[in-house]
């Protein structure tokens, strides 16, 4: 599993470079946020610009792939808006962009309206329905093997806690889901594949200061199932907007429920290796109320 350690004088060395970038008399106002998996995220303003430096020699070949989602994804016309990277190395060591000063929609949500969760699901739809419909070269594809594969890793990786927090009637109904129920009713539903962000949810929703909706971190982007980019949706009537703008079918509405099944247990080894207990505690809880309902 990928370190998620970093020395001090990592950051240091790259908090003065993103200091120097932006002209900053010093590096107080820039803040490491530790969430990241695959890269140390820097942020600036509450989001007014991001920088991002890889913790793998992989991550940072990736770079390349996730500079160009964004903006592929900027010339999207819809209410949601992506960040605009201005700054990227030769030789990707880092690229920053201007972000959107807020917080994840994660943090508003319930303090919402229906109607402005219904206006915002409405143009989540639009504009997942053009990202789908674009063309992207040289990026990753995930068939329904590799998926199948993936779950199946993750509810491994899981297991130490699986098996500290159910009783083993729970485990196995649990490991029925994710090696006999989900690969033969999502084998039977088929792959449509298209351009997906890859981990669209509410984490990675901003709700701007200014009621401005935007979507970032885009490192994920890849061509899997559509079905992919509204597993993170949650609630019936938020989820219903999207649908409508993005166009609803019974197919579509079915592999999600199925997929939506699967992803506390994909999400499982994330907090186990941020060894986030609170994480991990959480996580146990949706599994409880996913695979076991």
């Amino acid at each position: 599993m990928q370190s998620q350690y970093t020395p001090q004088e990592t950051i240091a060395k790259e908090k003065q470079i993103i200091a120097g970038l932006l002209n900053l008399p010093g590096d107080e106002t820039i803040s490491l946020n530790e969430v990241g998996w695959e890269s140390r995220v820097y942020i600036i303003n509450s989001g007014e610009f991001v920088f991002k430096f890889p913790r793998s020699e992989i991550v940072r070949k990736a770079y390349k792939q996730e500079i160009a989602g964004y903006r592929l994804a900027g010339q999207i016309k819809s209410a949601i808006v992506v960040p605009k990277v201005r700054w990227v190395h030769p030789h990707h060591d880092y690229f920053g962009y201007e972000g959107i000063v807020g917080n994840t929609l994660e943090d508003h949500i319930h303090n919402l309206s229906e109607e402005r969760k219904i206006e915002i699901g409405k143009d989540l739809g639009t504009f997942l329905k053009q990202l789908h419909d674009l063309k992207l070269e040289g990026i990753p594809t995930m068939t329904l093997e590799q998926e199948i594969a993936e779950f199946q890793e993750k509810y491994r990786i899981g297991l130490p806690e699986l098996k500290r927090h159910f009783t083993e009637t729970g485990r196995a109904k649990i490991e029925q889901l994710v090696f006999g129920i989900y690969p033969k009713k999502v084998t039977g539903l088929k792959m449509d594949q298209a351009l997906c962000h890859g981990d669209l949810g509410y984490w990675n929703i901003i709700y701007g200061k200014n009621h401005q909706v935007g979507i970032i971190d885009f490192g994920d982007l890849g061509y899997y199932d559509r079905s992919k980019d509204f597993i993170g949706v949650n609630g019936q009537k938020m989820l219903d907007a999207v649908l409508s703008q993005y166009g609803d079918n019974k197919t579509l509405r079915e592999k999600i429920v199925l997929r939506k099944q699967l992803l506390p247990i994909l999400d499982l080894p994330y907090f186990i290796g941020k060894n986030n207990q609170e994480g991990i505690e959480k996580t146990i809880v949706r599994i409880r109320e996913t695979a076991l309902e």
